[in-house]
C-alpha cells in the first residue's frame, strides 16, 4: 500500500491525462526525478486547528429547511425528537414561605404543579380537563391566528419535535433572591439580575447547593438550561396593598431569558399568580379566582422564554424569522396573534415553519446543543429504511441525515452544499454511469443531530457500493469535490473508493479529511486537478492501495 503524506500543502502531482478539452487534467504523486515536469506544486492551504471537528457547523440553508417536514418529505419518517435538559431553582423566603414548597413538606403537591409547567397536568388537582405544559405546547401546535387574517406563509406543522426534561428541582431559602421586584438594587426588571442569579446558584459551587446541600456538578452547571422562580411583591404606584404589605398594582407576572439563544430563564410572580392573583394575563383580562387560567398563562410564559433560549426573538420587535425575504410570521403589534413568541392575544399556541427550523438549527449549531439529552438514537439504530434514489437533478443546501444508502441515477446531478450524514455500520453511495454527485463545499460524515451528538456506531461508507451486490454493478458515475469547505468528518467514519468508481478533486477543491479515513482501493479512479488542496486534521488520514488508477474512469468521457 502507498501512504500519501498530505499535510497542510498538497504534494506535487504529475502524469497528465489525455488532453481532451472536456476532461480534467489529473495528476499522480511526484515520486522524484522519474516524474515528468508537468506537475505544479500546490501552495500552502489553510490548516484547521488540531482537535476541531464541527459535525454540522452552522446553517447551510434557510431556517425553514431545518423544520420537521423537511425531513418527513425527503429523508426520514420523522425527525428524531431533541430533548433539552432543564433544572428548576425555587427561591423561597428565609423562613421557607411564599413560593413552591419542597416535596418533604407537602407530599409533593407543589412540585407536581411546578413540573406541570413543562410536563402538563393530566387533570387539575381539583378536577377538570388536562392542561398542557411546554411539552404539550411544543408537540400540539394550533393553527395560527392573527388580527391581520391569513398569514403570508401558512403554518404546516403541529409538532416541533423538541421536548424538555426537568432533571432536578432545587430549593433555596433567601428572601433577597426570592424578591425579584423591579424596585430593588438587583434590577431584576427585564431580566437584569439574571447574571447574578446564574453566578450565585449555578457557577459558584459554594453558594449553589441549596436546601439539599449538594452542589451542582460540572455537567449540570454547563449543559443545562436553568430556570429561576421568584416573586415580585409590589412596588411604587398603587394605593391598595397586596398580601405582602406592598402596593399591589406593581406586582409583576412574567419571565425573562438571558439571551437569544440563552442558558437561563427568570420566572417571576407565578406562585402568587396561581394562588392569589385575580388576573391572569397582560392587559388585566379579568378572570377572578381561576387558578387553571393562571396555570395556562404561566405555561405560556415558560414556552415563550424557552423559545428565546432556543434562538427565537419576538414577533413584534423586528427579531422575527426571515424566510426568502418574507417575515414568517409576519411582524405585527404586540398581542396581535397566537404565536408563542408574541404576547397573549388570541387562543392557542402557534409557531411558523421558519421558527421551528430556527430552533432546530440552533440546537445543531450553537452552544445550546450541549443541553440536549443524548437519546436521539433509541429510535434510529434499527433496520435501515428504503434506499434514497435520486431520479431528478437537485441541490441540497441543508443537512440531510440518511438512514439508508444513496443512489444517483443516470443523467442526474446531485449537488451537495451542506452536509450528508449516513447511518452505520455500513452505508453505500452509488453514482450510476452518466450521473454526478458534486460536493460543492459540502461534507460527508456520520449521522448527527447536533455538533456534538452523532450516531454511536462506526461508519463504513463505500463510494461505488458493494462489489458483491449486482444492484451496484453500475457505479461508474462521478463523485466530485469542488470549492472551499469540503470535508470528510467523523472519527468513526472510513470512506472507501471502490474499484471502478471515480473520485475527482476539482482545481478549486479544498478538502479537509477531519478525523476520518479515506482509502482508494485497487481498481478505483482518483483524479486530482491542478490547484486542488487536501488537509488532514485531528488525526485524519488518506491511504491509496497499490493499483489505484490516477485518472478518470473510462465511462466518464465528456461528462466532466
Amino acid at each position: 500500500m502507498l501512504f500519501l503524506t498530505l499535510f497542510s500543502a498538497w504534494a506535487a502531482w504529475a502524469q497528465p491525462q489525455p488532453s481532451a478539452t472536456s476532461l480534467p487534467e489529473c495528476y499522480t504523486t511526484n515520486t522524484g526525478a522519474g516524474s515528468n515536469g508537468n506537475a505544479t506544486p500546490g501552495s500552502t492551504a489553510p490548516t484547521a486547528a488540531a482537535g476541531v471537528s464541527s459535525i454540522i457547523g452552522g446553517s447551510c440553508g434557510e431556517f425553514a429547511d431545518f423544520a420537521p417536514a423537511f425531513y418527513l418529505n425527503k429523508d426520514l419518517p420523522a425527525l428524531p425528537i431533541k430533548t433539552v435538559r432543564l433544572i428548576f431553582h425555587v427561591m423561597q423566603k428565609d423562613d421557607g414561605s411564599e413560593n413552591w414548597k419542597e416535596p418533604s413538606r407537602d407530599l409533593g403537591a407543589d412540585e407536581t404543579i411546578l413540573r406541570g409547567y413543562i410536563d402538563g397536568l393530566t387533570q387539575w388537582p381539583a378536577g377538570g380537563q388536562p392542561i398542557r405544559g411546554a411539552n404539550g405546547i411544543f408537540s400540539q401546535l394550533n393553527p395560527r391566528i392573527t388580527a391581520a387574517g391569513t398569514a403570508v406563509v401558512p403554518a404546516v406543522y403541529d409538532d416541533t419535535r423538541i421536548r424538555f426534561k426537568i432533571e432536578a428541582v432545587r430549593y433555596y431559602r433567601s428572601t433577597r433572591y426570592w424578591n425579584m421586584s423591579n424596585g430593588l438594587a438587583l434590577g431584576c426588571e427585564g431580566g437584569g439580575c439574571l447574571p447574578e442569579f446564574y453566578r450565585t446558584f449555578v457557577t459558584n459551587t459554594a453558594t449553589n447547593p441549596g436546601i439539599t446541600g449538594v452542589p451542582l456538578d460540572a455537567d449540570q452547571q454547563n449543559n443545562v438550561i436553568h430556570v429561576f422562580f421568584g416573586e415580585t411583591p409590589g412596588g411604587p404606584g398603587g394605593a391598595a396593598l397586596d398580601r405582602f404589605g406592598n402596593p399591589g398594582s406593581r406586582y409583576r407576572i412574567g419571565g425573562a431569558a438571558s439571551g437569544v439563544p440563552g442558558n437561563s430563564i427568570m420566572m417571576r410572580g407565578h406562585y402568587w399568580s396561581l394562588r392569589h392573583h385575580p388576573y391572569w394575563a397582560p392587559g388585566q383580562l379579568t378572570n377572578p379566582n381561576d387558578p387553571q387560567a393562571s396555570f395556562r398563562n404561566s405555561a405560556f410564559v415558560m414556552a415563550h422564554e424557552l423559545g428565546h433560549c432556543l434562538g427565537l426573538g419576538h414577533t413584534f420587535d423586528g427579531d422575527g424569522c426571515s424566510l426568502q425575504g418574507v417575515s414568517d410570521p409576519p411582524a405585527l403589534t404586540k398581542g396581535a396573534s397566537n404565536n408563542i413568541m408574541d404576547y397573549p392575544g388570541f387562543p392557542g399556541y402557534s409557531l411558523s415553519q421558519c421558527q421551528i427550523g430556527a430552533m432546530h438549527d440552533a440546537l445543531s449549531s450553537t452552544f445550546i446543543d450541549v443541553t440536549q439529552v443524548r437519546d436521539h438514537w433509541t429510535r434510529w439504530t434499527g433496520v435501515p429504511t428504503q434506499d434514497n434514489v435520486i431520479t431528478q437533478s437537485q441541490t441540497w443546501s441543508t443537512i440531510h441525515n440518511l438512514r439508508s444508502n444513496l443512489y444517483v441515477n443516470d443523467g442526474v446531478i446531485l449537488t451537495v452544499r451542506c452536509r450528508i450524514g449516513m447511518l452505520g455500520p455500513d452505508a453505500k453511495i452509488v453514482v450510476r454511469r452518466g450521473g454526478q454527485l458534486i460536493f460543492d463545499g459540502g461534507s460527508l460524515g456520520n449521522y448527527a443531530t447536533s455538533r456534538v451528538n452523532e450516531a454511536p456506531q462506526n461508519l463504513r461508507v463505500r463510494l461505488g457500493g458493494d462489489p458483491n451486490d449486482l444492484n451496484d454493478a453500475d457505479h461508474s458515475g462521478l463523485v466530485e469535490f469542488r470549492g472551499p469547505g469540503c470535508r470528510l468528518t467523523s472519527a468513526k467514519m472510513s470512506v472507501e473508493l471502490m474499484a471502478g468508481a471515480t473520485l475527482h478533486l476539482a482545481g478549486t477543491a479544498r478538502l479537509d479529511i477531519n478525523k476520518a479515513l479515506l482509502t482508494t482501493r485497487t481498481g478505483s479512479y482518483f483524479c486530482v486537478s491542478d490547484g486542488a488542496r487536501i488537509t488532514r486534521t485531528s488525526g485524519g488520514n488518506f491511504v491509496t492501495d497499490t493499483g489505484t488508477n490516477f485518472g478518470i474512469g473510462p465511462d466518464l468521457g465528456p461528462n466532466i
